[in-house]
Order: C-alpha cells, then structure tokens, then sequence
C-alpha cells in the first residue's frame, strides 16, 4: 500500500462544486438579510450615522463578496481562509460579549458548521470546476512554451 489514496476525480471535483455553490449560498442569504438590516437602519436614522452603518457592514459586504468569489471558484483558498478567520473570530467575540450566541440568524451550531465548511475548500481546494483550475491549466500551458 503506497499510503496515497486516489478519488474518482469526476466525482470529487462535482462535490466540491456542490460544496462551493451551496455554501456560498447560505452565506449570501444570510448577508443579504443582514444588509437589508442596515439599509433600514440607514433610512430611519439618516444622512448623519451613514459612516457608522457602513462599518457596521463591512462584515456582511465581505461575506458576501466572499461567498461570490467562492462559488466561482475563483482564489478559493484565499476567500475560505478569510471567511473563516473573521467567522471564527467574531463567534469568539460574540461569546465573550453576550455569553451566548442565540443571536441574530446564525447560532452556535450553525456557526460551527459554516467553520467546518469552509475548511474543505482550504484543505482540498476548488477542484477541476472553478476559475482557479482554468487560470491554473492556462499557466501550465503558458509555461510549457
């Protein structure tokens, strides 16, 4: 046994694509709403506390341009490793703030699956299925010249 496994590659690389798209999708959802939110905060308030709102979506903004970069597939790795850290980091200050996460639509459970989801496309990458592969292929090509 040479201790390296081999994936039906057809297979894995449309789980993957799977993976990617339905993430992404529940992260643009949740965004979604959450920007929602701060729009009508922003109408109620007014003109005077916009900056403060727009702090305030920053997070839900990279999300969202997160889950958009990884459904195309496009510098996966970087965007899983970015989502994470700033998922991780604000369920930590979450916790340490309100002593628990029942809040808004993500709860604790839900927070760890989304942290777990999103170290598959760190650790197996985009797959055959993304803009990363075709740029990949296309550098390979370029350099075999």
């Amino acid at each position: 046994m040479s201790g390296s496994v081999k994936f039906y590659e057809p297979w894995t690389s449309g789980l993957l694509l799977f993976l990617r798209i339905s993430l992404a999708g529940f992260l643009i959802l949740h965004c979604f709403g959450q920007l929602m939110a701060f729009w009508q905060a922003a109408q109620i308030i007014g003109p005077g506390a916009f900056p403060v709102l727009l702090t305030n979506a920053a997070v839900p903004l990279m999300f969202f341009m997160g889950a958009i970069m990884l459904a195309i597939g496009f510098k996966t790795r970087f965007a899983a490793i970015a989502m994470l850290v700033l998922l991780t980091s604000t369920t930590l200050f979450a916790l340490v703030l309100s002593g628990s996460l029942g809040f808004g639509r993500l709860n604790l459970m839900e927070r760890l699956t989304v942290i777990l989801v999103l170290l598959q496309p760190v650790l197996l990458g985009p797959g055959k299925m993304s803009i990363d592969a075709v740029m990949a292929a296309r550098f390979a090509a370029r350099a075999a010249q």
